[in-house]
């Protein structure tokens, strides 16, 4: 990937990934609901995939402050700042979490060096996925009906089924119907076996396109 200079700050990510191994690249991270990264070890963000554009724009503990990737408390973008220049030092991947308001766990920060660059890789999970695209996801994948994925996206979310009976207002034997059927269509028998298989499929679920997202070209 080219390395940008910080001159072209004013120009959009997405025109200055010019050479064709990096749009391809580019594309193919836009094939993943996880959110994705490419910054300096300063902050300064090169490149984000669609799902990252999409959580910089929403109320996330991560944001992006005059081209540069920062968290919102100023505790976590010290800590934050620390690892990306500790990382792009010691070639050494390191984790990073950070925090809601109430001190529970919101995002999972996986950062990886970038080999012979002064650049960093962040893959980042959020823990509380809210994703309403994941219904559409569930049903195309699966060939399931739109209220068995609801069910697969609120079983995702991490709702119990009877709490998932309550919100959709219909009964718990409805609901464990919609789970067998569940189970038929992705060849599980249990709701762990069947939230690994969710799991797994989530992971390559195709964000949609936010507005103003920096998408390549």
């Amino acid at each position: 990937m080219n390395t940008p200079t910080k001159a072209a700050s004013q120009v959009p990510v997405s025109t200055r990934i010019a050479d064709p191994p990096a749009i391809a690249l580019a594309v193919a991270l836009n094939c993943t609901s996880t959110a994705v990264f490419v910054a300096h070890a300063d902050g300064y963000l090169v490149h984000s995939n669609l799902a990252g554009a999409r959580m910089l724009q929403s109320e996330h503990a991560l944001r992006k402050v005059q081209s540069r990737l920062v968290a919102r408390r100023s505790d976590e973008a010290k800590a934050l700042n620390a690892v990306l220049s500790r990382v792009a030092e010691s070639g050494q991947s390191e984790l990073l979490r950070l925090l809601n308001r109430n001190g529970t766990g919101r995002l999972l920060i996986t950062v990886n060096p970038v080999p012979g660059h002064t650049m960093v890789t962040l893959c980042v999970a959020d823990l509380e996925p809210t994703d309403a695209d994941l219904t559409v996801w569930f049903k195309q994948a699966f060939q399931s009906s739109q209220q068995n994925a609801e069910l697969a996206a609120g079983l995702m979310s991490g709702l119990s089924l009877s709490e998932f009976s309550a919100q959709k207002a219909i009964t718990l034997g409805a609901t464990r119907t919609r789970l067998k059927k569940l189970f038929a269509q992705t060849g599980t028998r249990s709701q762990a076996a069947l939230l690994s298989a969710l799991l797994r499929a989530a992971a390559v679920a195709i964000p949609q396109a936010g507005k103003g997202a920096d998408l390549p070209r």
